[in-house]
């Protein structure tokens, strides 16, 4: 994935360059939707923590005939020492 900026946006893509999904992460929270052929990604994204300890956090649901699932991930800056 890689994530641009467009404004006060930022645009998601593919590795091999196609759109994923516009972001716009100014509420601390962002909800998208992608179709991938016959399924469905519906997802969101958060930030979270504080400026000690931010985290971001994305989930998707995924359903339609070939996939049925739910992704979360976490993502937590950590201190080099």
């Amino acid at each position: 994935m890689s994530i641009r900026p467009d404004g006060g946006d930022w645009l998601v893509f593919f590795d091999d360059g196609r759109f994923f999904h516009r972001l716009d992460l100014s509420r601390g929270t962002c909800e998208v939707g992608h179709p991938c052929r016959d399924d469905q990604y519906e997802g969101g994204y958060q930030a979270t923590g504080d400026a000690e300890r931010p985290e971001f956090t994305t989930e998707w649901r995924v359903s339609g005939p070939a996939k049925d699932q739910l992704i979360f991930t976490r993502y937590r800056r950590t201190a080099h020492r």
